[in-house]
């Protein structure tokens, strides 16, 4: 898949509310700047603690606990292994679509992962690092 196909699958071809949960901060930090060069609200969690009534608490990229509504997003990309001891990306699917995200893009480091997020209920499975490429080459 294109990531020209990709933005437009997952609906990020205008400015969005997006969730990113990535525990490497590396990739975290390239795909937040990908997303709002283009405009979009960004919001980003190494990890997730608790998820209570559509809210979410977890680290974000400065290292601070915080709180967010899951209604609040449009689209999510999810890694499957994060700074969690009781969630990963597979487990987060349901209480995401729980809250109305329409889309969701699995990128896991490993295909498993993604064909399991996919199966839950993402709707694109990615490698991160050909999702990393795909965006360092736009």
């Amino acid at each position: 898949m294109e990531l020209r196909d990709m933005i437009k699958t997952l609906k990020l071809d205008s400015p969005r509310r997006v969730l990113v949960v990535e525990d490497n901060l590396d990739a975290a930090v390239t795909i937040v700047e990908f997303l709002s060069d283009a405009g979009h609200s960004v919001t980003t969690l190494l990890g997730i603690d608790t998820i209570r009534a559509g809210h979410a608490e977890g680290t974000d990229l400065s290292g601070e606990r915080i709180e967010v509504s899951l209604h609040d997003f449009e689209v999510a990309l999810l890694d499957h292994y994060i700074l969690s001891r009781t969630f990963t990306g597979a487990t987060l699917i349901a209480p995401l679509r729980a809250a109305g995200v329409q889309h969701i893009l699995a990128m896991s480091s490993v295909d498993e992962a993604n064909n399991k997020m996919k199966a839950l209920g993402a709707t694109i499975g990615i490698k991160k690092s050909q999702f990393l490429r795909m965006i360092a080459m736009r």
